[in-house]
């Protein structure tokens, strides 16, 4: 079971910037960004829709906007957000009862990444709720790490950048 209390995790929400309108890399001039994208959201392919939804809501503080189906539950979907950036969660298969397997034809996307105030504290945070982050060797304080969500999926988390000037 995963234990957090609201304040913590709404701390965490409020840090996370990840395409914000204003993030430094969306404030980036705009020769550097001439048609002034900014990050929406991502979407995952997952082998359990209600599964992975509870976890992007419970580990990471995303709030459910949408939940629906179509083609008689063939595709499944979950809509959720934090300010500034949403990810999409869909689940297919042929059949209702017939999910898409996990593994190399099922969940795939290029992973998607957080950038947070205080990567060391999120790191610390995450692991209290259960989830297993890990690092890319053995820096203290951590300033970049991975953790995969509830479908294997692997999400980056890194430091705020400075803006530019």
């Amino acid at each position: 079971m995963i234990h957090y209390r609201w304040s913590t995790l709404a701390a965490l929400v409020l840090t996370l910037v990840a395409g914000s309108p204003t993030s430094p890399r969306a404030q980036a001039p705009l020769a550097e960004n001439p048609l002034g994208l900014v990050a929406h959201h991502i979407t995952a392919s997952v082998t359990d829709v209600d599964r992975a939804a509870k976890w992007y809501q419970e580990v990471l503080g995303f709030k459910l906007d949408v939940r629906g189906s179509r083609n008689n539950g063939a595709f499944q979907f979950a809509e959720l957000s934090i300010p500034g950036y949403g990810i999409a969660l869909v689940q297919q298969s042929t059949t209702p009862d017939a999910p898409v397997p996990a593994g190399p034809q099922g969940n795939r996307w290029v992973h998607p990444v957080f950038a947070v105030a205080d990567p060391d504290a999120t790191f610390k945070i995450l692991k209290e709720r259960g989830a297993n982050p890990r690092t890319r060797g053995n820096a203290s304080p951590v300033t970049t790490f991975l953790v995969d969500d509830s479908e294997g999926n692997e999400i980056e988390i890194v430091k705020v950048e400075p803006a530019r000037r």
